[in-house]
């Protein structure tokens, strides 16, 4: 069987392991932004659209609020740099190869992401009843990541119910 587009099996512990401690990070991030604050470096990024002090330009009392695009600005970097870190690991971590890769696990990686896409689909919309405002852009970013954590939660339970059931046999 072909398998194109999953990534090879022995990048499986790396991307694992690296999921997992940005996972932990992107919580302590959403608990508490300021636990970073010490470490948090403040780079000149280049902004499609960000507010911020710009890095060529005078500095202005209105820079914080006024919207920039195009533009080099200072910005502190480390969530980004977790996030990205989380949904590179993510979906390395997903999409891998397992040892024995047939049918049956394809079957099985498919239903897990129809699942997740369902059951994420299905919380966003019950949180676009229930928050509002910044709460409300909070949960889109919790969004943006959960689709990732429910498909390998579903995959890698059903995996292991299936190897159980295979075992008994």
């Amino acid at each position: 069987m072909k398998t194109r587009f999953l990534f090879p099996h022995k990048l499986r512990k790396v991307s694992g392991g690296l999921f997992l401690l940005s996972f932990v990070f992107v919580i302590g991030l959403l608990v508490d932004y300021s636990i970073f604050s010490m470490i948090n470096p403040k780079l000149p990024v280049f902004a499609v659209a960000g507010n911020g002090e710009l890095v060529f330009g005078g500095p202005s009392s209105t820079d914080l609020f006024q919207t920039h695009y195009f533009s080099w600005i200072y910005n502190e970097i480390l969530d980004e740099m977790v996030v990205l870190l989380f949904l590179t690991s993510g979906l390395m971590y997903a999409f891998t190869k397992e040892k024995v890769e047939d049918e049956m696990i394809l079957k099985l990686r498919l239903e897990s992401l129809a699942w997740a896409t369902y059951f994420n689909g299905g919380i966003l919309l019950l949180c676009y009843l229930l928050f509002y405002s910044i709460p409300f852009l909070k949960i889109i970013l919790v969004s943006m990541c959960s689709n990732i954590v429910f498909f390998i939660i579903r995959f890698r339970w059903v995996v292991y119910k299936y190897n159980q059931n295979f075992n008994e046999e």
